[in-house]
Parts: structure tokens; C-alpha cells; sequence
């Protein structure tokens, strides 16, 4: 095996709750606002010929429970997803190598810095990256273009094991949640989180956003089993731990070499080209109004009118693409409406 080659686990899954909505015109093209969702749903990595991401029907019925519906002003059900998902199963003991963390700020779709709170490594004029402190006015200012980045891996025990699944997120509570979720069970186990069935759930609470008031969501990380019964799974652990000590201690530090060489990645290591998501920055249309693409709503003009939308109910696969030709042989190669608002002719990424 090539030296300095560490393993990067594949992506299956991601678990979204939210995506993109309506579509806008901008003087620099066509854009689409971001919505949260009022329930979960597990996606594969492929995209539709809309570029959404495809919904695995399948796996998030089986997989999830309390269906929330979701009503339009006449009360009709236009959708409708679990706000439980699980259970789920967590890869290391360590937390940090559950889920990372940073926080990140991006120029377009590359990441122009990123930091943990103390200092930050951030790409200056001459394509460099240089040390500098962290947080700065970039996250603490009046319309701050960094945030804070988790992104949480798991296994679903109960499906075929071809990678793991991942949720994204740029929400304080999600990412404080998840984090107090394992330490809660690891305060229980002495450190273990490995065997353990999780469940993922997603909350509702109202919070001040720029002085109004607004429903936010969040994902929390809960296990459903008694202390006692955690008691009595670790005690059969213990038995079998000294046989798989070793390859647990050798699978945890190959993740965190992972996380060293991410660091240094000027392009998103995640390789996820919907930053827009993430990191929606204002937009002008072409009646001059400027629409905060976050939350649809107007900062400067008059306001833009649009129609009632339409709730798709299916999605179009991507046709296949046309295969390569043959080569030539070488010599010896993270606000939420108060209603459902269309997310485009494809239905939810």
C-alpha cells in the first residue's frame, strides 16, 4: 500500500432536512432558495435530471417513524417524512471522529478558511494558507459568512453495508445536541459508544432570529434503551473486548490522519457542491429587490411576487449518460416556512 494513503470511508446515505425551493432570477442567473423541511429524509448520492438528490423511499420507511404531515393553507397533506430515524450505529468511541466539527467560510465553492475557535488557517492573496485567529469578524458580524460545519457519520445496522450515511449541518443546535447525545452515553459506558443503537430525532422550538420570531429545527442524537440494559450490554462487551481492542484503536487512528489531511484541503473535502445550502448569501433579482436567500425574504425594494406552488409528488431519475468511449490501449492508469413551498419539478434533494 502506497505510504501517507489514509482511508476515507465511502458515502451512501445522507440524511437532509432541508434542500433547495423556489427558483429566482438574479442579474447573474437563475438561483433557488433554500427551505427547511418539518421531517427527515434519506437520500442516495445520485441526482435526478433536476440535480436533486434521490430520495430512498424504501429505506427512510423502514427506517424511520413519527410521520409528520406537512399542510398547505387549505389543509391538504402535501407531505409527509419521519422526524425518528434509526436505529443507527456509531463507528468509533471517539466522538470527535463521529462527527467533525469546524467552523468555515467560503469564496464560492472552495473553502477560504477554516477554524476551531482558536486559530484558523485561512487562503490569503497569494493562494496561501496562513495561521490566523479564530473567530473573527467574519462569524461574530452583522451578516457573518462563516459558520459552524458538523458533519456526522453512522451506519444503518439494518441495510446492506456499502458506506455510511452523513448529516450535514451548520446549525449551533444540531451540532451541540449530537455532541451531548454521545456524551451522555459515554459518561454511562466508560467511554464506549460502539454497540450502541442510537436514534436520530428531530426537534421543533421557537428562537429569536434577527429579532423575530421564528421556528427553528434541529436534530438531536437519543438511545432508547434503560441504563440498566446499557449496564448489561457492556458487561457482554467487556467479555470480547481485549480480542477487537486493537483493531478498534488502529480503525480510530486512521480517522483521525483523515481529519489532519482535510485540514489542509483548499477545495471542500466533503466534495459537496451544494454550498449554496449552507452558505446562501444575498441575492439581487431583476427588479432590483434584494432577496436574503436563506429565508426568501426582501432586504432592500419592493417585494418580488410569486405564484402558489405546486408540491411534487415524484421524481424523474437522471437518464443514463452515454458511456465513454474505449481507451486506447497504453504501454506497458445544516427558516423554515410556515407552509410547503414547491422545491423544484424533482421533489426533495
Amino acid at each position: 500500500m502506497i505510504q501517507g494513503i489514509s482511508m476515507q470511508l465511502p458515502e451512501r446515505f445522507k440524511i437532509k432536512i432541508g434542500g433547495k425551493g423556489q427558483e429566482r432570477q438574479g442579474k447573474r442567473g437563475a438561483f433557488r432558495l433554500p427551505v427547511k423541511w418539518p421531517f427527515m429524509k434519506i437520500c442516495r448520492n445520485e441526482r435526478d435530471e433536476d440535480g436533486n438528490f434521490i430520495i430512498d423511499e424504501d429505506l427512510t420507511e423502514s427506517m424511520g417513524s413519527e410521520i409528520f404531515e406537512w399542510k398547505d393553507s387549505s389543509g391538504k397533506v402535501c407531505a409527509s417524512g419521519p422526524r425518528v430515524i434509526g436505529p443507527i450505529a456509531l463507528l468509533y468511541n471517539d466522538p470527535d471522529l463521529n462527527m467533525f466539527t469546524a467552523y468555515r467560510c467560503y469564496a464560492g465553492r472552495t473553502c477560504a478558511c477554516r477554524g476551531n475557535g482558536v486559530t484558523a488557517k485561512q487562503l490569503n492573496d497569494n493562494g496561501e494558507w496562513a495561521e490566523v485567529q479564530c473567530p473573527c469578524k467574519k462569524l461574530t458580524g452583522k451578516n457573518p459568512t462563516c459558520k459552524p460545519n458538523g458533519i456526522f457519520s453512522f451506519l444503518f445496522p439494518d441495510a446492506p453495508l456499502q458506506g455510511v450515511a452523513k448529516f450535514r449541518t451548520t446549525s449551533y443546535n444540531s451540532i451541540r445536541s449530537i455532541a451531548g447525545g454521545m456524551e451522555l452515553v459515554r459518561s454511562l459506558t466508560r467511554g464506549r459508544l460502539i454497540g450502541i443503537p442510537f436514534f436520530l430525532r428531530l426537534n421543533e422550538t421557537q428562537a429569536q432570529v434577527q429579532g423575530k420570531v421564528q421556528t427553528i429545527y434541529y436534530l438531536s442524537l437519543e438511545c432508547n434503551d434503560t441504563m440498566s440494559g446499557i449496564w448489561g450490554k457492556m458487561i457482554e462487551y467487556t467479555k470480547n473486548e481485549a480480542a477487537h481492542l486493537v483493531e478498534i484503536e488502529y480503525a480510530e487512528t486512521e480517522a483521525r490522519k483523515q481529519i489532519a489531511m482535510d485540514a489542509d484541503i483548499i477545495v471542500d473535502a466533503d466534495g459537496d457542491p451544494d454550498v449554496d445550502e449552507y452558505y446562501p448569501q444575498y441575492e439581487e433579482t431583476e427588479s432590483g429587490a434584494i432577496v436574503d436567500k436563506a429565508t426568501g425574504e426582501l432586504v432592500e425594494s419592493a417585494p418580488v411576487e410569486t405564484k402558489e406552488p405546486k408540491f411534487p409528488l415524484k421524481q424523474k431519475k437522471a437518464p443514463d449518460p452515454e458511456p465513454d468511449p474505449e481507451p486506447e490501449p497504453e504501454p506497458e492508469e445544516d427558516e423554515s416556512p410556515s407552509e410547503p413551498i414547491d422545491i423544484g419539478k424533482g421533489g426533495f434533494i
